[in-house]
């Protein structure tokens, strides 16, 4: 418990921090097609990394699907996202294994859970929702030699063509870092 703890202490005064720089406080509000936002978190021997982009840079769309196709569109972005293990690869002598992959989405659900039968629904709110979806993903690994963690290849782009840059916050104990990766420059180096 103590370690969880710790880790949405470090992310709480990563995100204050983010907030602090006007360009990266610009872009984590920012719907923008075509970029991404990557934080990563390093405690002790465990990294998590969660991943927010645009719908359209996942599917192509952002609206409920209409058809089969886009039904099947979404169904392999899934299944392509929680592929983990594929989407980040860590340098081998950091030994990082997947432990979770997590993905969220409104085009993902088709019903919406609501507690009682006196549900209202705000019309205008589930269009501006719906006009503007996000996929948000989150990965945990566990790495047995953390110190020997040097590079980290982001494979996305290659899986998700209309996503050009991720604008990256990384913090671990020692350190706190910004950067942006991009289809040409796609490794971060710790």
């Amino acid at each position: 418990m103590h370690t969880t703890i710790r880790f949405f202490s470090l992310l709480l005064i990563a995100t204050v921090a983010s907030l602090a720089n006007a360009e990266l406080a610009e872009h984590h509000d920012a719907h923008k097609h075509g970029t991404g936002k990557l934080d990563i978190v390093i405690e002790k021997s465990i990294i998590q990394i969660n991943l927010e982009s645009p719908a359209d840079d996942i599917v192509g769309f952002e609206h409920k699907p209409k058809n089969k196709k886009q039904r099947e569109a979404i169904s392999k972005s899934v299944a392509t996202l929680k592929n983990g293990n594929v989407l980040f690869i860590f340098n081998p002598e950091a030994g990082c294994k997947l432990q979770s992959a997590d993905i969220e989405s409104a085009l993902i659900s088709s019903e919406h859970a609501h507690n009682d039968g006196k549900h209202k629904h705000d019309k205008a709110a589930h269009a501006n929702e719906e006009s503007h979806a996000d996929f948000d993903a989150s990965y945990t690994f566990s790495c047995q030699n953390i110190s020997r963690l040097k590079i980290l290849n982001v494979n996305l782009f290659k899986d998700f063509p209309n996503l050009e840059t991720l604008n990256v916050q990384l913090i671990n104990q020692d350190r706190q870092s910004a950067a942006v990766i991009s289809k040409k420059k796609s490794t971060i180096t710790f």
